[in-house]
């Protein structure tokens, strides 16, 4: 006999968008014995289940998957589905029931519930997930600087903007091709982040981070004001023209690309003899944009 034919068929369920059948195998339990040992109580057919209700997307789901996060509360896999799927199905009933899963044990938990109190979009989930920006888990403060840019909430601003002055030297990641001195990639998800949420008021903050000591900040500040495309940040990245690390200087250039006041071309034209190569080759490329962009933009 084949025993897979007794368990419910998730793949099956979820191509029909069969949602009573993934409710109903959200509390499947059946013990599953091979020559007499007990090999699966139903773990995996739970765990697949909620993930596929997701994927459907039915509100009829929400309550019923809550209802299997307070039952198997010891069960990560299944947790993090349920998180993973409540984030999809958007409905703010859930907030209380995520929110308490952002001081859970498990990193990666942590990170799949603030990432659906992202996607509900609620003030009041989002406050929730904001201080996770000071979590012990580097991987988590990128991660929630991630999520927060995605909401687009202005609330978000100032605490973003904060990581920059309290994030130095928690945790490091060296970026492919990056100079000897390692970046940290929460000030570059955190400058992606206000970039995306677009508030200028963030503006004179990130200037001023541009006077760092930190290589990170300075790169990740740059980054930022080149995505909010503030004419005021103009003089301030000609400056950091002139910054003794390479990648600064690359992304000093990029930023005054982006904003796209001319006064910068005689500035960034010097550094068509950059003693680094990838400096000289994005100085042309954007001054080739200042010379291709229609009059006016």
């Amino acid at each position: 006999m084949n025993l897979l034919k007794l368990l419910p068929n998730i793949k099956k369920l979820k191509s029909k968008r069969d949602v009573s059948g993934l409710v109903k195998a959200l509390s499947y339990r059946k013990p599953l014995r091979i020559n007499g040992h007990v090999i699966s109580t139903g773990e995996g057919i739970r765990a697949s289940a909620a993930w596929a209700l997701g994927e459907i997307g039915d509100p009829k789901a929400v309550s019923p998957l809550i209802t299997l996060l307070q039952v198997d509360n010891d069960n990560a896999l299944i947790r993090n589905n349920i998180a993973w799927s409540l984030g999809q199905l958007r409905d703010s009933y859930a907030i209380e029931f995520l929110v308490p899963l952002l001081a859970d044990a498990d990193e990666k938990l942590r990170m799949t519930a603030a990432e659906a109190l992202g996607k509900i979009g609620d003030i009041q989930g989002i406050m929730q997930v904001i201080p996770l920006l000071k979590d012990t888990s580097y991987t988590v403060r990128w991660y929630v600087a991630w999520v927060l840019g995605n909401t687009g909430n202005k609330c978000a601003v100032m605490p973003l903007l904060t990581c920059f002055s309290e994030e130095l030297n928690k945790g490091w990641l060296p970026f492919e091709n990056a100079e000897p001195e390692i970046l940290n990639s929460v000030f570059k998800h955190a400058s992606l982040a206000l970039s995306k949420i677009g508030d200028t008021n963030a503006v004179p903050h990130l200037v001023a981070y541009l006077k760092s000591n930190e290589l990170g900040v300075r790169r990740g500040a740059a980054q930022a004001l080149g995505e909010l495309r503030d004419v005021c940040a103009v003089k301030p990245l000609l400056l950091l023209l002139q910054d003794k690390r390479w990648s600064v200087r690359l992304a000093a250039i990029e930023a005054l690309g982006k904003i796209g006041d001319t006064c910068a071309v005689k500035a960034i034209s010097e550094l068509l003899h950059d003693t680094k190569e990838e400096v000289r080759r994005v100085a042309i490329q954007t001054l080739q944009g200042f010379t291709t962009r229609e009059p006016g933009h």
